[in-house]
């Protein structure tokens, strides 16, 4: 079973990622990890009085994240870390896990993303997907019954299309994929090409982006349900405008950088910055599989001894 590790300090932006943690592992069968971390100096007192004082303090704060969590067999730890986004990220190391979840900064407005230190240190660097909650997700019914992938045609956006897809078909959810034709950056490059006016660039911009959609729908299997659109402007912009209509929005990292880790191009930087929805962004690498989805299937085609 995969795992996603949740951080938890019993802020209202934390019950945020509890909420959005309940809803992806509702959506995969992934077991929540709730992890509370202390930053105290480690001078203050001994190896044995620390530890104690980490348990008397943030128990009774995982046992509020594990009633929120009642149903799904949740682990809590409570640790001392040098850092929180150092703690979460050796915890899902160490569990294997699909993703970590994080609630916005408290600087973010209600029903927006925002990351704080913690948050931004995870998404240029995390060993696997990292998933921001809007802040004020906790106080609505959250299902993620409306999927949205951004897709450019490159490798990181296949392994968010699969994802994408497994999710929305496990959960009964509708799935939609994102192609945005920028065509001003395309058109940027044809000063040597004066016989293109602007109108033929945009033209054939959105043509090749209608074909890397095309290419995009033709991996979602049949009976699920799914709408293709190209929009055209700044991605950045549009991804942000539309992230209001989805339930999740997931996007891949930039397609240079560790393999293996999260790495934020200047899009995806945006768009978690600004989205009106939970987002989350897949690790760099192959065509992904952070759910371990194949896993499940093949242990539920194995016949029953």
């Amino acid at each position: 079973m995969s795992k996603i590790v949740i951080g938890y300090d019993g802020s209202p932006q934390a019950e945020d990622a509890i909420a959005l943690g309940s809803a992806l592992a509702e959506a995969t069968g992934a077991r929540p990890a709730v992890v509370a971390a202390a930053t105290w100096p480690v001078y203050l007192m001994g190896p044995q009085d620390l530890d104690r004082a980490v348990h008397a303090q943030l128990d009774p704060v995982l046992e509020v994240a594990a009633d929120r969590l009642k149903g799904l067999e949740p682990e809590t730890r409570a640790v001392h870390s040098r850092s929180v986004a150092e703690e979460l990220m050796s915890s899902a190391e160490r569990d294997g896990a699909a993703a970590i979840v994080i609630g916005s900064s408290h600087r973010s407005t209600a029903g927006r993303i925002a990351l704080g230190s913690v948050g931004t240190s995870l998404v240029h660097g995390a060993p696997c997907a990292v998933a921001v909650a809007p802040r004020g997700l906790a106080e609505q019914d959250v299902r993620l019954l409306k999927i949205g992938v951004a897709y450019d045609g490159s490798t990181e956006a296949g392994g968010a299309l699969q994802t994408g897809i497994e999710i929305a078909r496990r959960g009964n959810a509708t799935l939609t994929v994102v192609t945005v034709a920028d065509y001003s950056s395309a058109y940027a490059f044809s000063a040597a090409w004066t016989v293109y006016t602007a109108a033929q660039m945009k033209d054939a911009e959105t043509d090749e982006r209608q074909k890397i959609l095309d290419r995009a729908l033709d991996r979602v299997p049949r009976e699920l349900p799914v709408d293709g659109r190209v929009l055209s402007g700044s991605p950045a912009r549009i991804l942000s405008e539309v992230s209001s209509e989805f339930d999740l929005l997931i996007m891949g990292s930039r397609g240079y950088g560790p393999v293996g880790r999260t790495f934020l191009g200047s899009v995806a930087t945006h768009v978690i910055h600004s989205a009106g929805c939970p987002v989350m962004v897949l690790p760099r690498g192959s065509d992904s599989d952070p759910f371990h989805f194949k896993a499940g299937d093949q242990v539920a085609r194995e016949p029953a001894l």
